[in-house]
């Protein structure tokens, strides 16, 4: 009551809550394995999350991956730092989005920030939770290219697995097209490797 002068806060569920994922200690293939299954399950992710966030300003879908395509092009190659590599990623451009792209240069991490501000505690562990088994998940599984595949032939368990919800018919047809935007992005980073082996082995 002192510190808050007897305010009384109120929930309206237009706020949020930013979940960071260190990725500091990763490959740049593992992050961007992480990064095609966002963008393959964002829509399932986006099923515990309130509505209001959907579409919201500051929570804006990673649907631009034609961009990030373009920003991530194979002259990089898959040996670069993971923080030089996302270094022309646009802070302005990619801060509001689902999934930051633009925290990797400034704290080292993967910022999500689709969930609802919550006071509920085990609400926002739980979120937490599932972030952390999904990237996990996705580094496990291997490659970009391997993620993807994995996501085309068993797409109702991977769906249940790593986002942590029911594949319902509506949720499934919604991933389904995601996949088909993941693809390039997923190639991409198979060019860097194809890249690397050549250089490897002139």
């Amino acid at each position: 009551e002192d510190s808050t002068n007897g305010a009384t806060f109120v929930d309206t569920g237009y706020g949020s809550t930013h979940v960071h994922y260190n990725v500091g200690n990763l490959y740049t293939t593992e992050v961007m394995s992480i990064v095609v299954g966002w963008a393959i399950l964002e829509d399932a992710f986006l099923t515990v999350c309130k509505p209001s966030r959907d579409g919201n300003n500051f929570a804006q879908r990673f649907n631009v991956l034609n961009n990030l395509v373009t920003t991530l092009s194979p002259s990089y190659g898959a040996n670069k730092r993971i923080d030089r590599l996302f270094s022309s990623v646009s802070q302005d451009y990619w801060k509001y989005a689902n999934l930051n792209l633009a925290t990797i240069r400034t704290f080292g991490t993967l910022e999500f920030r689709p969930y609802h501000s919550t006071w509920d505690t085990k609400e926002i562990r739980a979120w937490i939770d599932r972030i952390i088994n999904f990237c996990k998940g996705m580094v496990t599984i291997g490659t970009p290219v391997q993620v993807l595949e994995l996501a085309d032939r068993d797409l109702d368990s991977f769906i249940t697995k790593y986002a942590g919800v029911p594949a319902t018919e509506q949720l499934i047809d919604l991933t389904r097209r995601n996949i088909s935007t993941a693809f390039r992005l997923a190639y991409v980073v198979d060019e860097w490797e194809d890249i690397k082996a050549l250089r490897e082995n002139p």
